[in-house]
């Protein structure tokens, strides 16, 4: 029952289910339960937000950490339905 809160990036990531299992819900709508050993990709400037739907589920961000255009932006951050 964590959350991860909502919030957005300027370039697109990945995010691997490490254990367990998460719901992904990209601009305030569900968009899909995911399992251990699955790779969710987030679209750049999507809202998302992640649910643990099992007990010591792990995930790992994955983001672009290299190259001159990088920076470390989130676009937007909110409680999770609260805009």
């Amino acid at each position: 029952g964590t959350f991860i809160g909502q919030h957005a990036h300027e370039y697109p990531h990945g995010h691997l289910v490490a254990a367990g299992a998460v719901r992904l819900f990209l601009d305030g709508h569900e968009a899909g339960d995911y399992k251990v050993g699955e790779m969710i990709v987030i679209q750049a400037g999507k809202k998302h937000v992640l649910l643990a739907l099992e007990d010591n589920t792990i995930g790992a961000c994955i983001h672009k950490l290299h190259g001159d255009d990088w920076e470390p932006a989130v676009l937007e951050e909110a409680v999770f339905g609260i805009h």
